[in-house]
């Protein structure tokens, strides 16, 4: 259920990155993506889901 909530939460949050109004703020995004804190957000918060999804079947394989 958390997982689920954190996916849509990301996917909200890229759809906000993602409308961006001229080609310029594009470019800039594409060739810089990593100076940009919301990008940098975003990727904590992808590393973030991937640590969890981790735990998670960790804990199902220890329990079979």
């Amino acid at each position: 259920m958390h997982i689920d909530i954190l996916f849509i939460w990301l996917h909200i949050r890229n759809s906000e990155l993602l409308q961006i109004k001229n080609h310029n703020e594009i470019y800039s995004n594409i060739l810089n993506p990593i100076k940009d804190e919301e990008w940098l957000e975003v990727i904590s918060t992808t590393i973030i889901i991937i640590q969890i999804i981790v735990h998670r079947f960790e804990e199902i394989y220890y329990f079979i």
